[in-house]
């Protein structure tokens, strides 16, 4: 219990953040991942091309702040500047839903080289694995089945919160640190300095933005 391996982590942004910064552009409120999803209900998701940051590179670190970029980009240039009042809510409803099929894409590439790096190195065991997504995003729809669908076809079980529980990452913090007392691992839980970017594995390289 308590042990860790650190496959990827995110560079800069993580996709709530995308979601959050784009729904403001947008307009929409916060949380943004929701509100995205509403809008997207109504957008042609192939409306924009948007970048997949490093979607073509190995390993299973994300980086969202990319195509934050390309959202503004392409709100500048195609949405802020329209006159037609009709025209407007259906270019945003556009944008919304092709942010959201691109970070799904990025979440279902990325976990794919996870899962794939899981195998190989528990090749040997015969345990039936688990896929869980947890947090804010996991309570879109589109993503939940993306990620479902890539466990089911990689040998995972698949495990994610109702969507009325996939909340803020500090309910998730204090859910495990509840769970270590259950299990008997409280000793350390009162003598730490606080870190606000605290990786899971210690002996994991550390990337921009985590300090020892």
């Amino acid at each position: 219990a308590g042990e860790y391996r650190c496959y990827g982590t995110t560079l800069d942004d993580a996709a709530g953040e995308a979601f959050d910064k784009s729904a403001k552009l947008l307009g929409l409120p916060l949380p943004g991942g929701r509100e995205i999803e509403i809008l997207a209900e109504d957008g042609d998701d192939s409306s924009f091309t948007l970048p997949k940051p490093l979607a073509h590179k190995s390993g299973c670190d994300f980086s969202f702040s990319g195509l934050k970029t390309a959202v503004l980009t392409a709100y500048n240039n195609h949405i802020a500047n329209e006159v037609d009042v009709e025209i407007m809510p259906k270019k945003k409803a556009n944008l919304a839903a092709s942010l959201q099929r691109v970070i799904a894409e990025i979440l279902v590439l990325r976990s794919r080289n996870g899962m794939q790096r899981f195998l190989s190195d528990f090749n040997d065991c015969q345990d039936n694995f688990s896929f869980v997504l947890a947090g804010g995003v996991g309570a879109n729809k589109r993503i939940r089945q993306e990620l479902a669908q890539l466990a089911e076809t990689m040998g995972f079980s698949f495990a994610v919160p109702p969507p009325a529980l996939c909340t803020d990452n500090a309910v998730m913090i204090a859910w495990a640190a509840a769970e270590r007392i259950q299990a008997g691992f409280d000793a350390d839980l009162l003598t730490f300095s606080p870190r606000p970017r605290w990786p899971l594995d210690n002996e994991a390289t550390l990337h921009r933005g985590l300090k020892a």
